[in-house]
């Protein structure tokens, strides 16, 4: 399997995993001029399940080994700038969604299955 193919199971099975939580899927693969959000999803119950609804602007990773680290680790502080960039401008086109943060979701193939992490609000 390539790395687009690679992306497109990840992206996926993020999708699928987020709706199983109870997220709400707004969008996919949204483009803004200084990059792309993978997902943009509406979290009901905030980042702890205690909260008000959240949108979460969600970053996929998806690996099909840990020879070179894993999704999260691939993540560097300049990406997770751009990604809080990327959910500046998601809210402005979007007024009145809610507050918005980031999480990543880093998830490992191995054939069939897969092993999945889902980290909310990430700081920089």
């Amino acid at each position: 399997m390539g790395n687009i193919e690679t992306g497109r199971r990840g992206e996926q099975i993020a999708a699928e995993f987020l709706q199983e939580q109870g997220f709400e899927i707004l969008a996919r693969n949204v483009r803004f001029p200084d990059g792309e959000i993978d997902i943009v999803a509406r979290n009901p119950t905030g980042p702890w399940d205690t909260g008000p609804p959240e949108i979460a602007i969600v970053e996929v990773k998806t690996r099909s080994s840990t020879r070179f680290g894993t999704g999260a680790e691939a993540i560097t502080p300049a990406k997770y700038a751009r990604l809080y960039g990327l959910a500046a401008q998601w809210s402005r086109a979007n007024p009145g969604t809610g507050r918005t943060r980031v999480d990543v979701i880093s998830i490992l193939l191995d054939g069939s299955s897969y092993e999945l992490e889902h980290i909310r609000g990430v700081m920089l």
